[in-house]
């Protein structure tokens, strides 16, 4: 199993290993192209840096580095995330203590892929569990982590080597505004999605969803921003009850528990949802469902970032960093440790107008071509 490490943690791996060490349980490829092909990698490092925003109360980001040595094929041994807490911090907490462990418990070496959608779906239903009820129901329980205007969105990076052939693979998932970035000789690329409602393909995601009030759009534009059900600048977050469907009403049967559910939804404090039953917008499409891609780490690829809502620019006129910026700061620290580079992005983000929260995890990958074979 995957553990929480510290600083010191070492996650030095190799991208092909010898069949013998685990007794030929997996293929190789042929012997030719072991020899020209097979790299190591170190990835022995990882800094972070993580602070308050400017206008904030306190920092509601989490992180969690978590590694175990010596692992199969196919089975995690470095796993990097980043959670963005909004309304509160409760959310990203659980984050931080649980979701490695989800994604852990529910990783199969031949669909890891599907493994990690599975997690994040898994964990947002433990995230809206009601809790609080009186006597041990649900009666005047409320729905989420920290009530249900709570959330956090999300990002993981996860290394391991396949089954098939043991090279060294990056999974990287997300939901919401934070970012993954894998730096090459080719350049520094985004490998995250952007879930909020200016994203095209997100927009027409929850606009095409059966809506019983067409008076209120389920995303429509407050402060100059568009926002699903006029609050949420978001597309994809854990938690965040108040926009998920509820219980099925099949399920209260009292006017308490009606009342109880009026308050699940968002009820008292949101008043721009509608509240009456024939009109009640249950599915606002609010999910938890990341983007997940894999990648093959090459001996091009130089280091993996995951960071908060903050860091990158994502178009013009944002506050932040755009990606020429934070290349061009990785490559003039390069001799310097990774907290130290962390450290300088987020002090060159607050100069460009960030006032969020932020947290940066960075990782260099390094290639050994005398490694030994």
């Amino acid at each position: 199993a995957i553990e929480v490490c510290d600083k010191n943690f070492q996650f030095t791996q190799a991208a092909m290993l010898e069949e013998s060490i685990y007794g030929g349980g997996y293929s190789v490829a042929e012997e030719d192209q072991i020899i020209t092909e097979r790299t190591s990698f170190d990835i022995s490092t990882w800094g972070k840096f993580t602070g308050k925003g400017i206008k904030s109360a306190s920092n509601e980001d989490r992180s969690d580095v978590r590694g175990a040595q010596n692992t199969p094929p196919g089975r995690p041994f470095a796993y990097f995330g980043v959670y963005d807490g909004h309304g509160g911090a409760s959310t990203s907490q659980w984050l931080k203590e649980n979701l490695a462990g989800i994604i852990d418990s529910k990783w199969d070496v031949d669909a890891p892929e599907d493994s990690v959608k599975s997690a994040y779906l898994e964990a947002d239903i433990q995230i809206l569990e009601p809790k609080g009820g009186i006597l041990g129901t649900q009666l005047g329980a409320a729905r989420g982590v920290g009530g249900p205007m709570n959330g956090a969105t999300a990002a993981t990076a996860i290394l391991y080597r396949s089954r098939e052939e043991g090279e060294l693979t990056l999974l990287a998932a997300n939901i919401g505004n934070c970012a993954i970035l894998l730096k090459s000789d080719q350049g520094l690329r985004v490998i995250s999605a952007l879930h909020t409602p200016d994203n095209q393909t997100e927009y027409q995601r929850i606009m095409n969803l059966e809506n019983p009030n067409p008076n209120l759009p389920l995303i429509r534009e407050k402060g100059g921003r568009l926002r699903v059900g006029g609050t949420l600048g978001l597309t994809r977050a854990f938690g965040n009850a108040f926009l998920k469907p509820n219980f099925d009403d099949d399920d209260f049967e009292t006017e308490e528990k009606q009342i109880s559910k009026n308050d699940a939804i968002g009820g008292s404090f949101n008043s721009s949802l509608p509240l009456e039953s024939g009109d009640r917008i249950r599915d606002f499409g609010l999910t938890p469902e990341p983007d997940v891609s894999t990648l093959t780490v090459s001996s091009s690829d130089e280091w993996v970032m995951v960071a908060s809502n903050g860091l990158v620019r994502h178009r013009e006129g944002e506050p932040g960093l755009d990606l020429e910026e934070i290349e061009r700061i990785v490559d003039k620290l390069a001799e310097q440790e990774p907290n130290e580079i962390c450290s300088a992005l987020a002090t060159a983000a607050r100069k460009e107008g960030s006032e969020s929260d932020l947290t940066i995890i960075f990782v260099p990958i390094i290639a050994r071509e005398d490694a030994d074979e």
